[in-house]
């Protein structure tokens, strides 16, 4: 079931082309790499799938070992994981949604840790390609975080009024004044000349 080729293609470094070294920029196949393990099956895991494994081992790893005990007095790991939740809690949490938003922590600082490792793939060395390059995690990023906004605005507003507040907003004329209001041209004035 394990693809050698691929899987060897996994951890050796980059060739440095016919010319003797360099940087080999990724070719288009480079996104759509061979499955590494089991290869023709429906559940087979390409060369992408796996560092996206590996980094979201890699942060589970960390989270949990720097929170496994918490003391009063943080050791090297419980501060370095404290500091990690500040970036998200200080620099987007409060900064941007204030204390109200601190109940969306936990997808926040997920989405955020995430990305940015799924990114830091692009530039490891024996990696070279970032996990996001693949148009199905952004998607499932997007996806999660549309549904966690749609279902945070309805459960506060309400179904009709939250999407009367997004579809309308306050500051655009309403559609009545819009058309209401007449220049000498056959346009309506509030919607430009």
């Amino acid at each position: 079931m394990l693809n050698i080729p691929a899987a060897v293609g996994l951890l050796a470094p980059m060739s440095g082309g016919e010319e003797g070294g360099g940087y080999v920029p990724p070719t288009i196949s480079e996104f759509f790499p061979a499955q590494v393990i089991g290869a023709d099956t429906w559940w087979g895991l390409t060369r992408i799938d796996l560092i996206a494994l590996l980094m979201t081992g890699l942060l589970v790893l960390f989270f949990l070992s720097a929170f496994r005990k918490p003391a009063i007095v943080p050791g090297k790991l419980q501060n370095l994981g404290e500091m990690a939740l500040d970036v998200v809690y200080v620099n987007v949490i409060d900064e941007v949604m204030g204390v109200k938003g601190r109940k969306y922590a936990p997808l926040l600082v997920t989405l955020f840790w995430l990305i940015l490792a799924f990114n830091v793939t692009g530039i490891l060395p024996m990696m070279h390609i970032a996990v996001t390059s693949v148009v199905g995690f952004p998607i499932i990023f997007a996806i999660s975080s549309y549904v966690a906004f749609n279902y945070a605005g309805i459960k506060e507003h309400g179904v009709g009024r939250y999407f009367k507040q997004n579809l309308f907003p306050r500051a655009s004329p309403s559609r009545s004044t819009c058309w209401s209001r007449r220049s000498s041209s056959s346009r309506p004035s509030c919607c430009g000349r």
